[in-house]
């Protein structure tokens, strides 16, 4: 009978190590097992989903009706009834307790395993357990797993709803990045050209400098009139020239940059 092992790591329960634990809900598991289940000092039964706080698995009370029934089954060594899944994937009337050679027809609602007549007292008088007829049990069980299913889909709907919501909600900010930085690439790039622009003036004013303080130590090299007045013409057209590039070329230059602010 799978209620005389752990339905978490399904290990029998024994009378030392492994002694069955009573859970707040009503379900029981080996201590091993309370103890991996408890986080925060909260234990979640992984059967009906119950919180309870709980510090330790030693404070839950051991089943000891239970243990009973293993120190039973051990000194007996009485066969096992066929497992639950049998029963409810679609078994017959005909199936027998491997137990007492009888007819399986009730169900257990605490411990979720089917019982026939020979098991029904011994086993409700050791655990305490209610149980239900056959009939109602199948009826309680489609009815329970059919809530319990909706219940399922409908949550799963609403995460599917708030995922969906939370891929549109980023894809839209990753929509909103990509303009921006398309849009800070082109200005990167005029802002290249127009450094690229004006370094090509300076260099020209540069030149056009030069030219200037040549013109004039070559005029104060001059050491005739005719050379001094060839050479003070050749100096002032160049100085010219250096004032129409510093009005022309700093005043467009200045003017086309501050169009792009």
């Amino acid at each position: 009978m799978d209620f005389l092992e752990c339905k978490v790591c399904h290990v029998p329960y024994d009378e030392e190590d492994h002694r069955p634990r009573h859970a707040p809900c009503g379900h029981e598991y080996c201590p091993a097992c309370i103890k991996a289940l408890i986080k925060d000092n909260i234990f979640e039964c992984p059967k009906c989903r119950q919180k309870n706080k709980v510090d330790d698995a030693e404070d839950m009370p051991v089943n000891f009706g239970l243990i009973e029934v293993v120190r039973a089954f051990k000194t007996k060594s009485i066969p096992l009834a066929k497992e639950t899944e049998s029963r409810s994937s679609g078994a017959t009337n005909e199936e027998v307790c491997n137990m007492h050679g009888k007819s399986i027809s009730h169900w257990c609602l605490k411990c979720q395993l089917w019982l026939c007549h020979g098991c029904l007292e011994h086993h409700t008088s050791l655990l305490g357990c209610s149980t239900a007829v056959e009939t109602k049990a199948i009826e309680g069980m489609k009815e329970t797993n059919s809530k319990d299913t909706d219940v399922l889909l409908t949550i799963f709907e609403e995460d599917t709803k708030f995922v969906s919501s939370k891929i549109k909600e980023l894809n839209d900010k990753r929509k909103e990045i990509a303009d921006k930085r398309q849009e800070l690439l082109e200005r990167f790039e005029k802002y290249g050209e127009k450094v690229d622009m004006l370094t090509g003036v300076l260099e020209q004013g540069n030149l056009q400098k030069e030219n200037v303080i040549e013109a004039k130590r070559d005029l104060n090299a001059a050491d005739s009139r005719h050379t001094v007045t060839d050479r003070l013409k050749d100096l002032t057209q160049r100085k010219q020239m250096l004032r129409t590039w510093s009005v022309k070329n700093i005043g467009t230059a200045l003017l086309d940059l501050l169009k792009n602010y």
